[in-house]
């Protein structure tokens, strides 16, 4: 029974994408809401147990209690439905930390490796619906933002590459870590059609229109290629060249068939990218006006879904902000401090750690502005997949399989 839902698992994306589509149908996600959930925490709970302890897992450890002192100390509205929301959602997501502890690297790359025909299908489809919107249930998806956005906003909003999903967050953060991800794996693979991957992935990446994800993933790239250069000796530099040639082509020949207030949009969205890191984090911290307390107002109380709870209480806009408000300083000063060890260890492994460190970088930058480690959209997942991988590296060499 456990083999089958390691497996089911390590088809993590399909998974996704059958609850996208159900979604679609019925408006219900339980897929990933409750059943993926129950299939990690069963895995946790079989697999997982007797690891060896490690300066990591004091830390996480030490995370989860604060989340508990936060229910403890605090009472609200929908106290009991919040705190199993945040169950089924954020501490499921964490609990994957050690399963990336367990089995290391290898389910990582599996859960990729089963992504690929599945994800350009969904790419294809995404570019198709972006020049031809397939229906009204393609628009009707944005219709919540009208409130918080305008009119002009949402429809703006409505324009970015969506693909079969209620969001763009859901190809944009996936393209970008598989973008990576066949960049670390270019030293291992030959044949040509994971070019054509990148090439479809990029675009998908650029018609999302998510500057951060985008900028992270040009920069983990880079850090790639130079590792790659560095270690292996490729002559990888002129076929990234190459392939970012086709892609500007195809741009060039996309950019004659979209809208001009579309082309606007994405003008201004990466415009806004050269402002500076500073103007945007103090865009993000500014963006809301709550109290900040030692221990928090209670883990999982500001998480997207709350606002059918409670209304306007939710923080979608930064990781960072929430955390500080959820989880108070006390929480805010542990996660920061796991990052930057994670971050440490991995510059000290650079030569196996390299893919990791972007990875973490990725999720460590994009939570300025975004709830990456909260959401399922993000596939914060994976991240606490290579956190479990890190956390043990290079203490066990061979990962179990079974």
């Amino acid at each position: 029974m456990i083999k089958k839902v390691l497996y089911g698992f390590e088809h993590y994306f399909l998974f996704f994408v059958i609850s996208s589509i159900i979604s679609i149908i019925t408006g219900k996600g339980y897929i990933m809401s409750i059943l993926f959930p129950c299939m990690t925490y069963m895995i946790v709970f079989t697999k997982c147990r007797r690891l060896k302890l490690t300066i990591f897992d004091v830390l996480f450890f030490i995370i989860f209690f604060v989340m508990i002192l936060s229910w403890i100390l605090n009472s609200y509205s929908n106290k009991n439905i919040l705190i199993f929301r945040c169950f089924m959602g954020e501490c499921s997501y964490m609990a994957a930390y050690f399963i990336g502890k367990k089995y290391g690297f290898n389910i990582f790359s599996n859960i990729i490796e089963n992504s690929y025909v599945i994800l350009i299908i969904c790419n294809i489809l995404g570019i198709i619906f972006f020049f031809k919107s397939p229906g009204a249930w393609y628009m009707s998806q944005n219709i919540e933002l009208y409130d918080e956005l305008g009119y002009e906003g949402m429809v703006y909003e409505a324009m970015r590459m969506k693909s079969i999903f209620s969001s763009p967050y859901v190809l944009a953060y996936f393209n970008s870590i598989v973008i990576m991800y066949i960049l670390s794996q270019l030293p291992n693979i030959s044949e040509k059609k994971y070019w054509g991957y990148l090439v479809i992935l990029l675009v998908g990446l650029l018609f999302c229109m998510m500057r951060a994800p985008f900028v992270c993933m040009l920069f983990g790239s880079l850090l790639l290629l130079y590792h790659n250069r560095k270690y292996v000796n490729l002559k990888i530099i002129r076929y990234f060249i190459i392939g970012l040639l086709l892609l500007l082509i195809l741009l060039y020949g996309g950019k004659m068939l979209v809208n001009v207030d579309v082309l606007n949009f994405f003008d201004a969205k990466v415009q806004s990218v050269s402002h500076g890191l500073d103007v945007l984090v103090s865009e993000r911290v500014n963006l809301y006006n709550f109290n900040y307390s030692l221990f928090g107002d209670g883990a999982g109380r500001h998480a997207i879904y709350v606002d059918d709870y409670n209304p306007r209480t939710s923080i979608r806009d930064s990781e960072y902000i929430r955390l500080l408000v959820e989880l108070g300083y006390i929480g805010i000063v542990i996660y920061v401090l796991f990052f930057v060890m994670l971050i440490v260890k991995c510059i000290k492994y650079f030569k196996y750690l390299s893919f990791d460190l972007c990875v973490i970088m990725f999720y460590f930058i994009t939570m300025i502005g975004a709830d990456s480690l909260s959401t399922p959209d993000k596939h914060s997942l994976l991240f606490w997949l290579v956190v479990g991988h890190v956390s043990v590296f290079p203490l066990k060499k061979n990962y179990d399989t079974d």
